[in-house]
């Protein structure tokens, strides 16, 4: 029987992949990091809560786009005006 990936599973691996590329690849985002690649390929299911605001930073990426699951109301709220 195959598992199939739940839409939270799926937003949270795409989040990641916008990383990669941001940072131009999963060697280079692990550099802007200062972890080792293999930390990034552990990261599977999505990246890590405690390290959003890092990869943030180092990418440019929205945390509201690399884990909307944790972020998307946030990110609705300040688009709507209604502020944090």
């Amino acid at each position: 029987m195959t598992r199939r990936k739940t839409e939270t599973q799926l937003t949270k691996e795409i989040g990641l992949q916008i990383a990669i590329k941001a940072a131009g690849s999963m060697r280079g985002l692990a550099r802007l990091l200062g972890i080792a690649p293999q930390s990034i390929v552990r990261w599977k299911s999505g990246i890590p809560a405690e390290r959003i605001v890092e990869v943030e930073r180092v990418t440019g990426v929205p945390r509201a786009v690399l884990r909307p699951d944790l972020y998307l109301d946030q990110a609705e709220r300040q688009s709507s005006g209604r502020g944090t």
